[in-house]
């Protein structure tokens, strides 16, 4: 075992801190190896894939693609590009296979669209089913979120259903018009109950009942004239029908009537 550490260019102190994954493997140790050197001649940072069996640590390490004359390992290829290490990418491939049954061309494309749209190289590693799907679709359904207003896309985009993408979409929407026209009472609450910004929003996007009413009011108070009080968003619903109708002048146009009162039968 020794010597063929030593032949493999493992020094001493490498040899003793990986000892018991050397001796572990001790009886397949030289074919692991040579596997392993088809990658990289320095093999010290790469014991780890020892473990891995040594049947499928062959298909691994020879997954090689010539590219205009040029040989190109395609598990070492795709951890550049994940920036990860050969042992982590081999770690999830072996949950999702089919991705070193493509090309590297193929590879190519998928991961030029994903750095296109901000996808996090981790996100990518721990889903390594997108590459599954071609550039075209992924930047189609990117394009999508996008410009729905989707700040930070996750793969499971590729493979959520036009429904739920639909859904997904009308949530971000009504979100970005709440942060947008409403922001003025997220500082209210948030002085009002002494939190954060975020932490406000994190409570308001934890019950979408609070958020339909709280548009639903807004809408009501946008119709009347007069500057209306912050305040009046949250207080009971009977104050706040009453105060409406007293308070306030309504526009010719819009006159609320008990029906467009939103009734939060919920306050005591």
């Amino acid at each position: 075992m020794i010597t063929i550490a030593n032949n493999a260019g493992l020094s001493v102190s490498s040899i003793v801190e990986n000892l018991p994954i050397l001796i572990e493997n001790i009886n397949t140790l030289e074919e692991k190896i040579a596997c392993i050197k088809n990658i990289d001649d320095d093999i010290s940072e790469m014991l780890s894939l020892l473990n891995i069996n040594k049947k499928y640590l062959s298909v691994l390490m020879f997954n090689e693609e010539t590219i205009e004359g040029k040989k190109i390992n395609k598990i070492k290829y795709l951890a550049d590009e994940l920036h990860c290490s050969v042992h982590t990418l081999c770690e999830y491939i072996e949950k999702e296979p089919s991705v070193i049954t493509l090309s590297i061309r193929r590879i190519k494309e998928v991961i030029k669209t994903l750095k296109e749209f901000d996808y996090e190289l981790k996100d990518v590693l721990i889903a390594l089913w997108v590459f599954n799907y071609n550039a075209r679709t992924i930047h189609r359904r990117s394009s999508m979120m996008k410009a729905a207003g989707m700040k930070k896309i996750m793969p499971w985009i590729l493979r959520g259903s036009i429904r739920e993408l639909s859904n997904h979409i009308k949530t971000l929407k009504k979100t970005e018009m709440l942060e947008e026209i409403y922001g003025k009472h997220v500082d209210f609450l948030s002085k009002r109950l002494n939190m954060t910004e975020d932490e406000i929003k994190f409570y308001i996007n934890r019950a979408p009942d609070l958020t339909t009413l709280l548009e639903e009011r807004l809408k009501i108070l946008q119709q009347l004239r007069g500057k209306h009080r912050l305040s009046l968003l949250y207080c009971n619903s009977k104050i706040f029908e009453t105060v409406v109708k007293s308070t306030y002048k309504p526009n010719a146009k819009t006159i609320p009537d008990d029906k467009t009162i939103p009734d939060d039968t919920d306050d005591k």
